[in-house]
């Protein structure tokens, strides 16, 4: 089974190419969503950020955040990525999110 590459997530924050935003989003999205329902709910936003904010962490020498702290970054990430606020994010939205973070809609 397919883990969770913050370099996947590191590349997605930074191109501004529409067809690697897509193809970047539909790799994450597909090993983030670990029920496989379709949509990130806040548990697995969670666990995104965990495992990006491990990897920040130990590449850049610096203190883990709080569980409370990356709990309110996902929380943060749901509610702009969650267009129709069903407290879910689907893979459509998450592309849509991404292609206006990255200017490539």
């Amino acid at each position: 089974m397919a883990e969770f590459d913050p370099e996947d997530f590191m590349k997605l924050t930074m191109t501004e190419d529409k067809a690697e935003t897509e193809a970047l989003v539909k790799k994450i999205f597909a090993v983030v969503d670990k029920d496989h329902n379709g949509a990130l709910d806040k548990q697995e936003m969670t666990d995104m950020m965990k495992q990006f904010a491990t990897y920040m962490c130990k590449k850049s020498n610096e203190a883990m955040p709080s569980n409370e702290e990356i709990e309110e970054v996902a929380q943060q990430g749901l509610a702009e990525m969650d267009e129709n606020a069903d407290g879910k994010v689907t893979e459509e939205e998450f592309l849509k999110y991404a292609f206006r973070q990255n200017n490539c809609e």
